[in-house]
C-alpha cells in the first residue's frame, strides 16, 4: 500500500482540490489554491446555514403533515421539473409525490423551499 499524506487544514484541502484542476508548475496555481480555499469556506458556511434553517422549518413541516397520513400540498411545489401535490413523513424524512405511488425524499434545501412556498401562500398561519 502507498502512504498517504493527511490533510490538516483548509489550505491542504484547497491545494488538493486545486491540483485536480491545475498543475502545480503553472504560474497561476497559487491563485487556484486561494480561490479553492474561499470556495470551501463559502460552501461550509452555506451548509451550516442550511442545517440551521432545516432545524427551524422541520417542526413546522411536521406539524403541517397530518401524522402518518398523506397530506395534500395546497400550493404548487416543483422540484426538478415535476410538480408535487402530496407529502408524508416516513422515518423522520419527508417525502413528496405527484401521484401517490412514486415518492421522493425532500432533502435539506427542498424542505426550506417547501416551507417558503407554504409561508408565501399563508398556509403556515393555519397550522396548530
Amino acid at each position: 500500500m502507498e502512504k498517504v499524506t493527511l490533510m490538516k487544514s483548509i489550505k491542504d484541502l484547497a491545494a488538493k482540490k486545486a491540483e485536480e484542476l491545475c498543475e502545480k508548475s503553472k504560474p497561476y496555481y497559487q491563485t487556484f489554491v486561494a480561490g479553492m480555499e474561499k470556495k470551501i469556506v463559502d460552501d461550509l458556511v452555506e451548509d451550516a446555514i442550511t442545517r440551521e434553517n432545516v432545524k427551524l422549518v422541520s417542526p413546522i413541516i411536521r406539524a403541517f403533515v397530518k401524522g402518518d397520513s398523506i397530506t395534500p400540498i395546497p400550493v404548487p411545489f416543483e422540484m426538478d421539473g415535476t410538480m408535487y401535490t402530496q407529502i408524508k413523513e416516513d422515518l423522520n424524512w419527508y417525502e413528496v409525490s405527484n401521484d401517490g405511488e412514486h415518492w421522493r425524499t425532500l432533502f435539506n434545501k427542498d424542505q426550506i423551499r417547501l416551507y417558503e412556498a407554504l409561508e408565501a401562500a399563508g398556509c403556515i398561519d393555519s397550522i396548530e
